[in-house]
């Protein structure tokens, strides 16, 4: 990335242009630790990114807001196929590797996880 960001700048300086430019590594969650200016570049997390990005010192929290409410109107959806699935992943393990009495054939099992001939 430094790389990268080294010579953006130096194509930028041989291309004439006179822009100001500054180079951002951004992270939209976390925080910030030390210094802000790493050399050739910021780098911004979690709530300063989102400012940078927007001059708003609160949209970290306002972008929230509608994923809690999107996460809690898709919670039951979420639970039933997570049941379902978990039933039928059990229906297929024990139809494949036990026996009548809910006992596990641990040879067959081992043999189809182990064994190179199948």
């Amino acid at each position: 990335m430094i790389l990268d960001f080294q010579q953006a700048k130096r194509i930028l300086r041989t291309s004439g242009s006179s822009f100001p430019v500054e180079f951002v590594n951004g992270c939209y969650y976390g925080k910030n630790s030390g210094e802000l200016l790493k050399g050739v570049y910021y780098k911004y997390c979690g709530q300063r990114f989102w400012e940078f990005l927007s001059g708003e010192s609160n949209l970290y929290i306002d972008l929230i807001k509608p994923l809690a409410s999107d996460a809690k109107r898709h919670t039951h959806e979420y639970q039933t196929k997570h049941a379902n699935t978990l039933n039928k992943i059990t229906r297929d393990f024990f139809l494949r590797f036990c026996d009548e009495s809910g006992k596990i054939d641990w040879v067959n099992l081992v043999k189809i996880n182990s064994s190179y001939q199948r």
